[in-house]
């Protein structure tokens, strides 16, 4: 399956996007409480709680969706059944 060339370009976007927004808030926070611990955790628990929100706003967006994983053709399909060897070939052991 392919992923269509548009996909990782939004995603290191905001990506860098979120960087740029921690960067900033956490310089906002140094010139305005001083660099503390309480203005680095303030700024990390803020930036990690919106990648926790955006999980889960995404997983519930992709549930409504028709796309699925595995493909539709590799389902039913024994995942070891290519991977083992035949038990009654002899030249298999």
């Amino acid at each position: 399956m392919r992923i269509p060339v548009w996909i990782p370009l939004v995603f290191c976007t905001t990506g860098v996007a979120a960087l740029l927004y921690q960067v900033v808030w956490q310089r906002v926070l140094y010139s305005t409480f001083g660099v503390d611990v309480e203005a680095v955790t303030t700024v990390v628990t803020a930036f990690l709680a919106g990648l926790g929100v955006g999980s889960l706003a995404g997983g519930r967006l992709a549930r409504g969706t028709n796309h699925s994983y595995p493909p539709r053709s590799a389902r039913g399909r024994d995942p070891e059944q290519h991977t083992q060897p035949a038990r009654n070939n002899p030249r298999s052991h």
